[in-house]
């Protein structure tokens, strides 16, 4: 039996994003960017809603885009075929600076990557007595 892996537990992601196929690239992302982090040994438990914002932003950025791609960052307004920024678009580009911010964050981002201090082990007690709860 393996030691269970260090940082935080992945979500539940039934609970957040609806579908299979975005459940199952959320679960690759989440995976990858525990990696990668794990990796610099920056993987910290406190980071878990960190990464799981990111992962978010990651899945809404790439619906977006989708949309954007399908139908132009100009389209014709639904009732008035007046044409208007895509809505998505919006969305798209917010989704990017909510990436990137995270990212940076995280320190993992090629730039930032040697920036970023490594998550420190915690030390347990020493001493006779160390540890001990007093009630």
């Amino acid at each position: 039996m393996s030691a269970p892996q260090p940082g935080p537990a992945e979500p539940n992601w039934t609970d957040t994003v609806p579908g299979k196929a975005e459940q199952a690239i959320a679960s690759a992302q989440w995976g990858e960017l525990c990696d990668e982090l794990m990796g610099q040994n920056k993987l910290a438990e406190a980071n878990g809603h960190m990464i799981k914002r990111l992962v978010l932003a990651r899945l809404l950025w790439e619906t977006a885009a989708r949309d954007v791609f399908k139908r132009g960052p100009i389209m014709a307004a639904p009732k008035t075929g007046v044409e208007m920024h895509n809505p998505w678009l919006a969305v798209m580009n917010k989704a990017a600076q909510t990436c990137a911010e995270i990212e940076a964050e995280l320190t993992i981002t090629p730039r930032k990557r040697a920036m970023g201090a490594a998550v420190k082990a915690a030390k347990p007690p020493r001493g006779a007595g160390a540890g001990a709860v007093e009630l």
